[in-house]
């Protein structure tokens, strides 16, 4: 799995992720009862709708964590043999692109500057990498010889540094 609500909970924040996925419900998502789901804790503090809420937001996030998957393996299968080793998805930068790719999934009134900058990115990425031109992490940079970091790529006589995007 390239992340997982659990790895979104802890780069975004609970307040965020429950904006996030509970854009489409009537009410707001308690952020504190996502977490608890998230972290399979207990959610006795909470009422029952606050915990039908967080479930559907969660619902959205594990829809958007999916998708994610699916978009990325489909850039990725075509130069890569599927599925990669959680070891390498752990060592690489794919955990990263695939929340950038969900949380602009989840901003369905239109994402921010910096969140579709990002995402521009991260598929860019993902493009290089379906054509060969850049590599997930040190094992497809030495079985392709043309990458020398794990985490960038040459074009034209340009290196290109994908760790330095934020």
């Amino acid at each position: 799995m390239y992340t997982t609500a659990s790895q979104l909970l802890d780069r975004y924040g609970a307040e965020s992720l429950a904006e996030l996925g509970g854009q489409k419900l009537p009410d707001a998502v308690v952020p504190e009862c996502l977490q608890a789901l998230i972290e399979e804790t207990s959610t006795s503090g909470y009422t029952v709708q606050q915990i039908a809420d967080a479930q559907a937001a969660l619902d959205a996030i594990t829809a958007a964590i999916s998708d994610a998957q699916h978009f990325i393996d489909s850039y990725l299968g075509k130069h890569l043999t599927l599925p990669l080793d959680q070891a390498v998805i752990d060592t690489s930068v794919i955990p990263r692109q695939a929340a950038i790719i969900v949380r602009h999934d989840l901003m369905i009134h239109g994402a921010d500057e910096q969140t579709e900058n990002n995402y521009k990115n991260a598929v860019a990425w993902l493009r290089d990498v379906s054509k060969g031109m850049a590599a997930i992490g040190a094992e497809d940079a030495a079985q392709d010889g043309d990458v020398a970091s794990g985490f960038g790529f040459r074009s034209g006589g340009e290196t290109r540094d994908w760790d330095a995007f934020g």
